[in-house]
């Protein structure tokens, strides 16, 4: 009896000994961001940012098969400010995928040039991921921001962003094509009241894969959307604002390889109330001969891709797509710098009339050492 009493203190004191050095080790550590860090000449400091990550995707359709991501990538740089407008980062960006023989799957180095001044912004290097969420979903594949290190060239100017995301460097002797992701993104606010706003947002890119001096099947796809957003802010204990979406979208390849894809578009309209218990989101796809080369989310997407060695092959599965998401998103906050974020998707296909689920859990932690 007094050895499992002994146990028990011993184990209590641990814990406590645990909760006291988190404690410290959180708040001793100003909770600021690098964005307040500019504005200050010859401000130098550290940053490390953590996301770990677990979503899984129940999918058994034939357009895109389920598969699960467990791990965390790992940011770890050192910054200076030569002047109040100028930041220049240098670091390391790390990937791990849980229970992988390799440690690490990819490790690579990072620069960056932030230039900011009133409404202009260029970032040159590597890019933040968080720049490309504004992206819809038939867009851009939000899975990208966990599993992919963004690099290229990010330009911000009032309601208006450019970039160019350089994917994949030429090699002619690994017959390797280029692949690189050039767009903008725009929102014009045409009416602000006091409690809601309305704005036509735009969006779009150019995503290219090819190369001169290999045999490769390259292609150009053009993609654009044009939506209608209405936000209202509700004044209200419980519920606090409504967002709502409406976009058409359209897409087009400059090749004949593709010639059942030549041409594709779709509906897509997105509803989000944002509640003090969390987000509560409908979205609804309707597609026909839609393909993003899987830019965007695949399973909005008519056609999957075959990777091989002379060029990508489409395999066309079926024509329409018609897609009703509803989700749930709550996120957790512990200062500026400490998140969790729980969500589920499960949405229904109309077009095989199934019923699938997809869930992420997703836990970030950033530091920044400040001198």
């Amino acid at each position: 009896m007094l050895i499992f009493l002994k146990n028990i203190y011993q184990y209590s004191t641990l814990y406590r000994l645990k909760a006291i050095l988190f404690a410290i080790f959180f708040y001793c550590f100003p909770q600021t961001s690098v964005k307040g860090l500019m504005n200050k000449k010859n401000n130098t400091g550290a940053a490390i940012a953590l996301c770990q990550f677990l979503k899984n995707e129940e999918y058994f359709n034939p357009i895109v098969s389920g598969k699960t991501l467990f791990g965390y990538h790992l940011q770890s740089s050192f910054f200076f400010c030569p002047q109040p407008d100028l930041q220049i980062t240098l670091g390391i960006w790390a990937l791990r995928s849980l229970g992988e023989k390799k440690y690490l799957q990819k490790i690579l180095p990072i620069c960056t040039t932030d230039y900011r001044r009133k409404h202009f912004r260029l970032l040159f290097g590597h890019l933040l991921n968080n720049l490309f969420q504004p992206f819809i979903a038939p867009l851009f594949d939000q899975e990208q921001y966990l599993t992919h290190c963004m690099e290229g060239l990010y330009i911000q100017y009032l309601h208006a962003d450019f970039f160019l995301h350089w994917r994949q460097c030429l090699h002619k002797k690994h017959k390797q094509p280029e692949k690189f992701l050039a767009g903008i993104k725009y929102t014009w606010p045409y009416f602000r009241g006091d409690t809601h706003q309305r704005a036509f947002p735009l969006q779009g890119y150019v995503y290219h894969v090819g190369g001169q001096g290999i045999q490769y099947k390259g292609y150009s796809l053009f993609i654009g959307a044009l939506g209608h957003r209405w936000t209202y802010h509700m004044h209200h204990r419980l519920f606090k604002k409504m967002v709502w979406d409406f976009w058409y979208v359209k897409n087009f390849f400059n090749t004949n390889k593709v010639s059942t894809l030549q041409q594709g578009h779709g509906l897509y309209s997105c509803l989000m109330l944002i509640t003090l218990g969390g987000d509560w989101i409908a979205k609804y796809w309707q597609g026909y001969n839609f393909c993003t080369a899987n830019i965007g989310e695949k399973v909005y997407q008519s056609s999957i891709i075959l990777q091989k060695t002379d060029g990508d092959f489409f395999q066309y599965i079926t024509a329409r797509r018609h897609l009703l998401f509803l989700s749930y998103r709550k996120t957790w906050r512990w200062g500026e710098n400490f998140t969790i974020q729980l969500a589920l998707h499960p949405y229904y296909d109309f077009t095989y009339q199934i019923f699938e689920q997809a869930a992420e859990l997703l836990l970030s932690i950033k530091i920044f050492i400040t001198k």
